[in-house]
């Protein structure tokens, strides 16, 4: 079994949203924006930013292993250099999509993930993935299960994972039902209190306003 804290934060965030049953991986709505979070929640717990507030104060080199994360992190700290240090919203929306498509890949890489070739009413292309095996969300639901419920307990890694559940509006979707109530509960405060959730909370807020009044 794959040791805690081997994955990233966004490629745990996919894992453990993917359905219970088959494996199979929904991004639905903003899936994006949490997942832009999450990336920031890898540089933050990695100790390559530093934050304050809505803002992003600090830049120090990426010590992990994700591309991606280094990426925006080069992108971040230059844009930081010519004006006032972005905000998380501002982070939150330049990773956007950009986020899916390399998560998606380094997971099928290790072998977590294998996907499908397939066609919508048998004409549009498009492919399926599928956690390899499909237990692997289900081994970080009840991590995250466990730290939420026996907070004095949790790494900040499975603080960062559950406040972007909260935020995201995917508590309900990993944790459903009324066995699911009290994780959901005990989920809400984090979304509040960690500053990338709650960045990732107004962004996802404001997509919806926006579609709303289109």
């Amino acid at each position: 079994m794959t040791q805690p804290y081997a994955r990233t934060i966004p490629e745990e965030l996919v894992l453990v949203c993917a359905e219970p049953a088959g494996g199979v991986v929904r991004m639905r709505g903003g899936f994006h924006r949490v997942l832009a979070g999450a990336v920031l929640a890898e540089m933050l717990v990695g100790g390559a930013i530093a934050v304050e507030g809505r803002h992003i104060t600090q830049y120090q080199p990426f010590a992990g292993q994700d591309p991606l994360a280094a990426g925006v992190l080069a992108r971040l700290g230059e844009a930081g250099k010519r004006r006032r240090p972005p905000s998380l919203d501002l982070a939150v929306r330049r990773i956007g999509r950009e986020a899916v498509g390399p998560v998606l890949a380094s997971l099928t890489a290790r072998g977590l993930l294998s996907t499908e070739r397939r066609r919508f009413l048998g004409v549009v292309p498009y492919r399926r993935h599928r956690v390899v095996p499909p237990t692997a969300g289900q081994e970080i639901a009840a991590r995250i299960r466990a730290a939420v419920l026996a907070p004095g307990t949790a790494g900040e890694r499975d603080r960062q994972l559950a406040g972007l559940l909260a935020a995201g509006g995917l508590a309900r979707q990993v944790f459903p039902g009324p066995a699911g109530a009290d994780v959901r509960r005990a989920l809400r405060p984090l979304g509040r209190e960690l500053p990338i959730a709650r960045a990732v909370q107004r962004v996802t807020s404001s997509d919806a306003a926006a579609a709303n009044s289109g």
